[in-house]
């Protein structure tokens, strides 16, 4: 008669094999990269008029007539930019620096 080798209880003295035991392998988490905030610097409407602005509407804004520009929107900004004779050449300005620049005023 064959015996599997497995069945203890024809062999009572010996113990059964023991089981592999489960290992659980650890959880390895991806440290979180946060990307750095980088601050735009704040734009110097003041200087951006003065550079841009100041040798039509002199430099402080304060021109005569149609120059004064003194509590100019961006929104008139922008448009005396898309529609004023020779004012074409500053359409390079950004939102930002037309924002700058009618808080400067």
């Amino acid at each position: 008669m064959l015996v599997a080798l497995t069945d203890t209880s024809k062999y009572p003295d010996e113990p059964a094999p023991a089981e592999e035991p489960v290992v659980e392998e650890p959880v390895v988490e991806e440290p979180v990269v946060e990307e750095p905030v980088v601050e735009e610097p704040a734009l110097d409407g003041a200087a951006l008029f003065t550079a841009h602005c100041g040798s039509c509407h002199n430099g402080n804004g304060l021109g005569s007539g149609p120059t004064d520009k003194t509590g100019a929107t961006a929104a008139a900004i922008t448009n005396a930019i898309a529609t004023a004779p020779g004012m074409g050449v500053l359409s390079f300005l950004t939102d930002a620096e037309i924002q700058a620049i009618a808080d400067a005023l």
